[in-house]
């Protein structure tokens, strides 16, 4: 059983790793404005900008990370994926219109002509933070990769990793990132497949062998309609949970993360952006159900052949192994590239998305006197790229030290689910809602969030203090991670709704709420402006 990489494997994974720096390359010469450096000129086609959304969605983490969970128990985290046409809903009819139509460079500039200054700038700290980890997750799991063909300790793989991934988005802004998103999309995929295929043919019986040796392990089990409150571990999953808990976290990763509401925004056209939001939900459960399935599959081919692996692998180790000791020369190289190209697309896109936040709505919004000029603007929004490749790089070496992550799937899901409630609260209460005033949203979306950290970290703080928890207050405790979208969000609502009551309602909010959004020009004569200029201060440095 082989489990190192040949010739022909390295020189695919070399040549792969050039490719992505000459298309940085090539796009460094390009650019002339923010515009163009952070949304392409507003000049994309809607499958270039759908396949850049996947490739940055379905990341190393849900490569390594979901065959894994499915491998080591079932397929309940895809029931997850079956909230996004309701998602997608949303977005369409209610978020994107807003973002798209005047003319912004990130979802948090809408906050502050909603509400006021301090309430994007609180959003936006969040998001900077809730991507910054999730970053550091997709390098940590894409460590596992390397580590695992090569040997090398996990820091020095995270380095490498990290490196290569910030030089080339740097270089060349958001083009050059979709352009690579696009050619690591179609890898991720055909690797996929080539490993499906590969299973299959090694499976004595096919297909009817691996679902009626996943149905006998319990691997099937995809729906559970009792319901756990409270929890987290993953015996507490269950359909309640994953289908309606992960709305919240789901919505507000397609809706409001600058990540993918920054792709959605270099596109020809609102029109063009349509395609791109219908097609979103329908290849989400695809893709989603072919990396599960992918573990179910792999459950079948170990339990035929129990001596090929280590009972004790951890499964974010599994498809890995399988990988490693089962694909042939060539396609093993293909298939480590395909996790290579995974982690560095939702690295990339977080980069760019990270410096674009930064340099928007901090940099240029606080910046006094004249805005930025073009050229200097272009060298700080590549020299904040840097920033944040260190900054994620730096945070997945720390948890190498803290011991490591025992599965980067949930470690994704629950960062996810504790930033995103207050987040989505805050957008929707000023979409939604005419009399949500400024310090509503800004004091609830703390509130909020607090509430989340309350139920995370109360019990370790009586235990700390050595007091005795009284029972009504363990109710409001140990909630389930899954739910802490929700329990953020509708904290957010209800305590900024309450504060809404006490002060004055807001005096202009035309076309900013939903039924003032019809097209754009009557967002032009609501807001006495071109949509085409309302992206200040960032309109400046075009």
């Amino acid at each position: 059983m082989n489990t190192h990489l040949t010739g022909i494997d390295a020189i695919i994974i070399v040549v792969y790793l050039v490719v992505l720096l000459g298309v940085g390359w090539l796009f460094s010469h390009r650019q002339t404005s923010l515009k163009e450096y952070f949304l392409a000129g507003r000049s994309m086609g809607w499958l270039v900008v759908l396949l850049s959304i996947f490739a940055t969605g379905f990341s190393a983490i849900a490569y390594v990370g979901s065959p894994g969970v499915a491998y080591e128990y079932d397929l309940m985290y895809f029931s997850m994926m079956l909230n996004m046409p309701l998602v997608a809903l949303v977005i369409l009819f209610v978020l994107m219109p807003f973002f798209y139509k005047l003319g912004f460079y990130t979802a948090y500039q809408y906050l502050e002509r909603r509400f006021d200054l301090k309430t994007r700038s609180m959003a936006s700290g969040l998001f900077l933070l809730l991507r910054g980890f999730l970053t550091a997750t997709g390098i940590y799991a894409a460590s596992i990769v390397l580590t695992g063909i090569t040997g090398w300790p996990q820091i020095v793989s995270i380095l490498i990793i990290g490196v290569i991934t910030t030089i080339y988005t740097a270089m060349g802004g958001i083009k050059a990132v979709m352009i690579n998103d696009n050619i690591q999309f179609c890898i991720v995929n055909t690797g996929a497949l080539i490993a499906l295929a590969i299973m299959f043919s090694r499976i004595d019986g096919g297909l009817g062998e691996v679902l009626r040796v996943a149905a006998d392990g319990g691997r099937l089990r995809m729906f559970d309609w009792s319901f756990h409150l409270y929890g987290g571990e993953y015996a507490t999953n269950d359909s309640w949970n994953c289908i309606f808990g992960i709305f919240f976290a789901n919505l507000a990763m397609f809706g409001i993360d600058q990540t993918i509401i920054q792709r959605n925004l270099t596109c020809k056209s609102y029109k063009t952006n349509i395609k791109v939001i219908i097609w979103t939900p329908i290849i989400c459960m695809v893709l989603s159900f072919v990396f599960y399935f992918i573990g179910t599959v792999i459950y079948a081919f170990y339990q035929q052949f129990p001596d090929r692996i280590s009972p004790d692998i951890p499964g974010d180790h599994v498809f890995i192994h399988f990988i490693l000791s089962e694909m042939p020369a060539g396609l093993r190289g293909l298939m480590v590239t395909a996790i290579f190209a995974a982690a560095m697309s939702v690295l990339s896109s977080a980069l760019n998305s990270l410096a674009t936040v930064t340099i928007v709505d901090f940099v240029q919004r606080f910046k006094q006197g004249d805005a930025l000029g073009a050229a200097s603007a272009i060298v700080s929004a590549k020299a904040l790229t840097c920033f944040w490749g260190l900054f994620a790089t730096g945070m997945a070496v720390a948890w190498v030290y803290m011991g490591g992550l025992r599965s980067v799937l949930e470690n994704a899901i629950n960062i996810g689910n504790f930033f995103s409630g207050p987040l989505l609260g805050m957008f929707l209460a000023g979409m939604l809602f005419r009399r949500f005033s400024a310090n509503g949203a800004f004091y609830g979306a703390i509130l909020g969030f607090l509430l989340v950290c309350w139920s995370e970290f109360a019990p370790a703080l009586f235990s700390a203090l050595g007091w005795a928890m009284p029972a009504p207050i363990q109710l409001t405790t140990g909630i389930h991670p899954f739910w802490y979208g929700a329990l953020g969000f509708f904290g957010t609502w209800l305590a900024g709704w309450l504060i809404s009551l006490f002060e004055p309602a807001p005096a202009d909010v035309a076309g900013l709420v939903v039924g003032d959004v019809v097209n754009a020009a009557a967002m032009e004569e609501a807001l006495g402006r071109s949509p085409s200029h309302a992206a200040e201060p960032v309109a400046a440095a075009d």
